[in-house]
């Protein structure tokens, strides 16, 4: 179906050619930040002044690394556009200033395989672009605030923020955290509304990994829809109040959760960035990446979780965060200046 079509994801209002699976319309209020182009025709200059070189960063959807090209104008020879190539043969052209993005893939492929790369990757870039710094890490809503949680692909973060969400907690986003400053309170706004699980997880979570629907046809991951009961994606953006970097040990079963100083906290982040540490648009993106984090260590504490790996561990680690979580929340909330505890149970 072609028209005009409205979302919000990531605090981008997005207007479409066609309906976006996953995502809820929406009514605008102000002209959109983000325009997508589905199998619609590119700009002609596209095709030409193709960067020879080209940069590989790894997706978070994929083991196969994307391909990013840059193309220049003309007359100056300045960036025009981002050319994104997956192996899949999906691309996505972004213009320079991130205000468009074209979608193509080939006849091997579905939309629903493309907005897998699109929700991720892809949106990852063009907050890039746009000066939105983002964190790998899921986030869900603890007493009104946000937490995130940061961890390497394939370390737990999705199955942690499944667990909560099942218990409740509104999940907010899931590998992409985009983070909105405003004055010392660090804004996390809603994502795609789907969990990202691989097979092994939905079977500790669910009981039975075909429970849950293939992420896209070459994906062996599954998603879980937050638009179904009992879970549900939050319907507002929330501050943030803490990150926990998760990383399990062979510790006691009782879980145990560790303040880490500012200069840590600041490594860790920068080493967690979203779409890849290594990747970035350059050097004045990178700067005001690194001075945001900066800002955001001073105001929103990073908490180091100690755990036993397992499904059976899960409720004590929830149970933890939880009650971690809460007490951060009531000794003053983020952008306060306060003690950071250290708590077990």
């Amino acid at each position: 179906m072609k028209g005009n079509y409205y979302y919000s994801i990531y605090g981008l209002l997005i207007a479409s050619n066609h309906t976006l699976p996953g995502l809820k319309e929406t009514t605008p209020v102000t002209s959109p930040d983000l325009r997508i182009n589905i199998k619609d025709a590119w700009p002609e200059d596209v095709t030409q002044n193709i960067a020879d070189d080209s940069e590989q960063f790894s997706a978070q959807t994929t083991t196969s690394p994307v391909t990013l090209q840059k193309i220049y104008h003309n007359n100056d020879k300045s960036i025009a556009y981002y050319l994104l190539k997956y192996p899949d043969n999906t691309v996505f052209l972004i213009d320079k200033a991130a205000g468009q993005i074209w979608i193509d893939w080939s006849t091997a492929s579905t939309l629903d395989d493309a907005m897998a790369y699109f929700a991720g990757p892809v949106l990852g870039v063009a907050l890039q672009i746009r000066g939105i710094v983002c964190l790998h890490a899921s986030a869900v809503a603890v007493k009104g605030h946000a937490i995130a949680f940061l961890a390497p692909s394939g370390s737990g973060k999705s199955t942690l923020a499944t667990a909560l969400a099942g218990r409740g907690h509104a999940v907010l986003s899931d590998d992409v955290v985009a983070l909105y400053p405003d004055n010392n309170l660090f804004i996390v706004h809603p994502g795609y509304p789907r969990l990202r699980l691989w097979p092994d997880s939905v079977q500790g979570l669910l009981g039975s990994a075909e429970d849950l629907a293939p992420l896209s046809s070459s994906m062996n991951k599954r998603f879980l829809d937050l638009t179904e009961a009992p879970y549900h994606l939050s319907d507002r953006p929330l501050p943030l109040a803490a990150i926990y970097t998760c990383n399990p040990e062979n510790v006691s079963a009782s879980p145990k959760i560790y303040s880490v100083s500012p200069p840590e906290s600041l490594l860790t982040l920068v080493a967690n960035t979203y779409p890849n540490p290594h990747y970035s648009l350059g050097k004045t993106a990178r700067a005001l990446e690194f001075d945001l984090l900066g800002k955001l260590v001073q105001h929103v504490p990073l908490r180091f979780i100690a755990y036993r790996d397992g499904m059976h561990y899960l409720d004590r680690l929830c149970d933890c965060i939880v009650k971690d979580a809460g007490a951060l929340i009531h000794t003053g909330g983020p952008g306060a200046p306060q003690p950071v505890p250290v708590s077990a149970i």
